[in-house]
């Protein structure tokens, strides 16, 4: 199955912060949409990082609670991997589990985000074709 499919069923709804932005507001973003990540951008457009719910407990109980204070740049993860519409779940989950992150912007032509895939999509993804097989071959098995 290819990303595309993925986004037409699960929605391609991507919610960024600036890197400007302060950690609790970030917080609060990930809490108000209950997301794990959220894309930085500059401009909502282009990735600059990605900043997690992870990240965020990090640095609070590096520093504290003041850490709420410190701009999302300076915490957000600026290597991401992104994708494209293309690419396939089975890409997506090789390269997640080899390089044990659980998100993946995906990415337009033009390099604008237009989604984002998480270890969870395809876990779910993957369950659902397991299911629809088992289903298929019980029918196979009470067919005859």
């Amino acid at each position: 199955m290819l990303v595309s499919e993925l986004l037409k069923s699960k929605g391609d709804l991507v919610v960024t912060v600036h890197p400007d932005t302060s950690l609790e507001q970030a917080a609060k973003q990930l809490a108000r949409f209950h997301f794990g990540v959220l894309v930085a951008s500059e401009d909502g457009k282009v990735v600059s990082g990605i900043l997690s719910e992870r990240d965020i407990v990090a640095k609070v109980a590096e520093v504290g609670a003041q850490g709420l204070g410190i701009k999302t740049r300076s915490v957000m993860t600026r290597e991401v991997y992104t994708c494209t519409a293309s690419d396939t779940l089975d890409d997506l989950m090789r390269i997640m589990t080899e390089h044990k992150f659980r998100h993946i912007p995906v990415v337009d032509d033009d390099g604008n985000v237009c989604g984002l895939v998480s270890m969870t999509d395809l876990v779910r993804h993957r369950v659902e074709e397991l299911e629809a097989e088992t289903e298929m071959l019980q029918n196979m098995i009470t067919a005859r």
